[in-house]
């Protein structure tokens, strides 16, 4: 797991934030064993498992906030990218032709299967606030998100929102 983070300041109103986390997880093969006295039970198993999941998150963010006389301007454009992965890998048998040997190839029933799925989201996030006098405020919000698991001819969609407030 790892975070890399920056900021650069441009002027008292205007900074530029960069972020970039990890988090990657690998199981190691886990064992489980059934054996029965009579290792040639369909009851007597053993299965191994192992597996490794991924993910990494980048995001890039422009701060705007100033004042003009009685106005307030605040806004924030961003961009964000998550990747994910997942890969698995299992095996197990059952019925052991050689009593007191417990391994997957001595199983008289072998079964293996095999996971692998992987994810991308590219996003664009935009929000402006404009105050009069710290008592009247309208938001802006707008997000586009660009998805990898949705069919190709409509990967794209967009959400937004408008706020009205009174202090």
């Amino acid at each position: 797991m790892g975070q890399l983070n920056a900021t650069i300041k441009f002027t008292d109103y205007l900074r530029l934030t960069g972020r970039r986390a990890w988090h990657w997880t690998t199981t190691m093969p886990s064992r489980t064993s059934n054996t029965l006295p009579d290792p040639t039970s369909t009851a007597s198993q053993y299965s191994k498992t192992s597996q490794t999941n991924q993910e990494f998150n980048a995001d890039l963010i422009l701060y705007f906030d100033k004042r003009f006389r009685r106005f307030l301007r605040q806004r924030k454009p961003r961009n964000f990218s998550e990747n994910l992965k997942y890969d698995a890998l299992s095996s197990s048998s059952g019925r052991f032709a050689i009593p007191g040997t417990i391994a997957p190839a001595n199983g008289l029933t072998q079964t293996t299967s095999e996971g692998f799925s992987q994810k991308e989201i590219q996003s664009v996030f935009a929000q402006a606030t404009l105050g009069y006098k710290v008592m009247v405020y309208l938001n802006l919000t707008g997000r586009n998100d660009w998805s990898s698991t949705l069919p190709a001819k409509n990967r794209s969609y967009f959400t937004h929102q408008l706020a009205y407030q009174e202090s």
